[in-house]
C-alpha cells in the first residue's frame, strides 16, 4: 500500500461493519484573497441534504463452508485509496461508505 488518505480503510480479516465518512470542501482561488468566510460547511446545501440510498428489494439466503478459515492472499498491489473507499482481504456484512466533496475554483477568464 503506497497511499491510504482521507478516511480510507484498508482491513485484513473479517468485519462486521465499515462506515468510513469524509466531507471535503476545496476551494482553489488564481489570486489567493480570502475574506475569511470561505469554507464553512452550512453554506452549502450538499453537506446537509439526506444522503441518498438505493431500496434494498432483495431477500438474499446465503449458506457459508469455511473448509479453511484462514484467508491468504499471495500478492496484491494497491497503488493508493482515498476519500471514504475501502480495500478489505476477508468478509463485511455492511459497508456504508459516503463521500461529499464540493469543489469551488474561482479563475480568471481567458482573454
Amino acid at each position: 500500500m503506497d497511499n491510504l488518505l482521507f478516511s480510507a480503510i484498508f482491513q485484513v480479516g473479517d468485519n462486521v461493519k465499515l462506515s468510513p465518512r469524509s466531507t471535503v470542501l476545496a476551494i482553489q482561488k488564481e489570486l489567493p484573497q480570502f475574506i475569511g468566510s470561505e469554507g464553512r460547511f452550512d453554506q452549502y446545501s450538499i453537506f446537509s441534504k439526506p444522503f441518498p440510498r438505493p431500496p434494498l428489494t432483495e431477500q438474499i439466503e446465503m449458506s457459508v463452508y469455511d473448509a479453511n478459515p484462514f484467508i491468504q492472499v499471495g500478492y496484491l498491489k494497491v497503488l493508493g485509496i482515498s476519500t471514504a473507499a475501502v480495500v478489505q482481504i476477508g468478509a463485511n456484512r455492511i459497508l456504508d461508505c459516503e463521500n461529499r466533496t464540493k469543489h469551488i475554483r474561482h479563475v480568471f477568464p481567458s482573454r
